[in-house]
């Protein structure tokens, strides 16, 4: 809507599902896409299928991610949930994008971001981030079945505190928690 293109205040989308008549291959445009300083915005109990990338959003804040379940029958190849852009303040709570090339991969930097009882599992990679980390917390959580790394740091790491996580390593035995670049001190 242009109304809602720029500077957002308060836009809830909460309680309903997204399909595709197509059972056989994923939609390869995102379902939802979010941008440019989108702030107190709620995103909550969604479902779909289908949908290869589930989520597009482009510096955001001030923005939660809750409850919101991207399963698809065949595997992506792409990320579920993109997020580029600066996304400062945000917290996700029970996500999910299983069958995917990265369930969650950040393109830009990232700044007191919350996350808390999401799901890595059924992908190659957990999380990429692939721009500076200020601050991230990622608590009880579930980590499993993911086939190389469950969270990918390429750039500077500032903070970033794991606490209360399940992790599992006997269906992946290779699987990796952390990988990062050596960078200067």
């Amino acid at each position: 809507l242009p109304d809602d293109s720029h500077m957002g205040f308060g836009m809830v989308l909460k309680n309903f599902n997204i399909d595709s008549p197509d059972l056989n291959s994923l939609i390869t445009n995102p379902a939802l896409r979010i941008q440019d300083w989108h702030q107190g915005s709620v995103i909550e109990n969604i479902n779909s299928s289908y949908y290869d990338n589930f989520l597009d959003s482009s510096n955001n804040y001030y923005t939660i991610f809750k409850n919101i379940k991207t399963l698809t029958p065949v595997v992506g190849t792409k990320a579920r949930y993109i997020f580029r852009g600066s996304h400062n303040l945000s917290y996700m709570e029970m996500c999910l994008g299983a069958n995917s090339a990265v369930g969650y991969l950040f393109e830009g930097p990232v700044t007191a971001f919350t996350m808390k009882s999401m799901s890595f599992e059924g992908m190659a990679i957990g999380a990429h981030f692939k721009s500076a980390v200020y601050d991230i917390s990622i608590t009880d959580s579930y980590m499993e079945a993911v086939d190389d790394v469950v969270l990918k740091f390429d750039s500077y790491v500032n903070v970033c505190k794991l606490s209360n996580n399940y992790i599992n390593y006997a269906t992946k035995p290779n699987m990796c928690l952390v990988e990062y670049t050596p960078l200067p001190a």
